[in-house]
């Protein structure tokens, strides 16, 4: 069974953790959605971008009657996206975030709030960019053992927020999502802080190892 991850935390959010498995025309048989999504599907040029969007409504369908908002056909509730790119569900008042690396497709869902989810491999290119998006005071605490587990997570975390507040401000990376230190376990909890202007934010963010990839949600 692809659905690895299906839990509801305790604030109430239901995030789901999907591995993709199965070949697009097998997952094609699982996801029954409207004619326009199939025609923006049908033009993806790109194998494994569909595959990772058949991933994300399979996920979708197989968690979202949980939170009251299956698709009335007993298909995929219907994914749309605001002018700033931000997904939402269509008829309904749960907030929705969504991710994918590699086999992985995953999403957050909240009856009311805006939640955030990320979802990234493990990889030796994040310590090439590592000066792009982190903060003075992160570089600090990083444990140079497990430089590329901290990296990730960090990444994570500033990937996550980003989306918790595209609708409203864009966040720069750098300098204005600061993640606090912390030891990197295989599963923890990061306390951040978003800074822009006069607006200031904590978070408490949680994040898992699974496999070579690290998944945060909020």
């Amino acid at each position: 069974m692809p659905l690895i991850l299906n839990k509801v935390t305790q604030g109430g959010m239901l995030i789901g953790l999907w591995e993709t498995l199965e070949t697009a025309e097998m997952l094609l048989q699982r996801v029954q959605t409207g004619a326009a999504d199939m025609g923006f599907y049908a033009n993806l040029k790109s194998e494994h971008r569909k595959l990772e969007w058949l991933a994300v409504r399979a996920l979708l369908k197989e968690i979202s009657g949980s939170m009251g908002v299956a698709a009335k056909s007993g298909g995929v509730p219907k994914i749309i996206y605001s002018a700033n790119g931000q997904p939402h569900l269509e008829g309904s008042s749960a907030g929705l975030s969504v991710s994918h690396s590699g086999p992985y497709a995953a999403i957050a869902l909240h009856p009311s709030g805006i939640p955030g989810i990320d979802v990234e491999q493990i990889h030796p290119r994040l310590n090439n960019i590592a000066m792009r998006f982190l903060h003075a005071s992160e570089k600090d605490f990083l444990d140079h053992r497990l430089l590329l587990e901290m990296l990730c997570v960090i990444w994570c975390c500033k990937e996550t927020l980003y989306k918790v507040h595209s609708a409203e401000r864009r966040l720069n990376f750098k300098e204005s999502i600061i993640v606090s230190p912390f030891r990197f376990q295989s599963e923890g909890v990061v306390t951040c802080r978003t800074v822009t202007g006069s607006f200031s934010a904590e978070y408490r963010l949680s994040y898992s190892k699974i496999d070579n990839y690290i998944l945060v949600h909020t």
